[in-house]
């Protein structure tokens, strides 16, 4: 599972580092430098030896759980006229960025019982 958590940060991370930073960051579009970093920062986690020592990242990690539901319920309670009407949002769209997202979402699907 940690393996698909890498795979998925190489490929979600440069697309998000290319939309905020454009061409400034070269770099960071790249997905090699993003799972380094994140094998970098998970190592030291996965190297305890209680699973006492985790209490504190458990706890981050609810947090942002929770901060990502008040998101999502903030957004849908926004009245009608704040949405973009032109955001262009199909009901059923399948081409070949359907094909390309399909990974993640099949990962999401399968692995949410880890969260």
């Amino acid at each position: 599972v940690a393996t698909s958590y890498l795979i998925v940060i190489g490929d979600v991370m440069p697309v998000v580092a290319k939309e905020f930073l454009g061409s400034k960051a070269a770099v960071l579009t790249r997905r090699e430098p993003w799972i380094v970093l994140a094998a970098a920062l998970v190592t030291p986690l996965a190297l305890k030896k209680k699973l006492d020592a985790l209490r504190i990242i458990s706890a981050c990690s609810l947090a942002c759980c929770a901060g990502i539901t008040v998101l999502i319920f903030t957004i849908a309670v926004q009245s009608p006229a704040q949405w973009d009407d032109d955001a262009g949002v199909a009901l059923v769209s399948f081409n070949m960025q359907t094909l390309q997202n399909l990974p993640v979402f099949i990962f999401a699907y399968t692995c949410q019982q880890n969260i």
